[in-house]
């Protein structure tokens, strides 16, 4: 099952690779998310204001509370 939608993002916040939602009946489940058409899109930090090259972060393993970063 595919879904398109189209969202508001706080650009200032990482990006995830998903989250978990509830779906009717109380059941969670991992939603994946697919972004397109990224402007300076960093794969380390997943920040949208710096390309990976210019990445000040370490390179730590980055996790996010809603999910691990892409």
């Amino acid at each position: 099952m595919c879904l398109r939608v189209k969202v508001r993002l706080d650009v200032t916040k990482r990006l995830v690779r998903g989250k978990k939602i509830t779906v009717e009946g109380g059941e969670s489940r991992w939603v994946n998310f697919k972004y397109e058409r990224l402007p300076n899109f960093c794969y380390r930090c997943g920040l949208l204001n710096h390309a990976l090259k210019d990445c000040l972060e370490n390179d730590a393993e980055n996790k996010s509370t809603e999910g691990e970063v892409l």
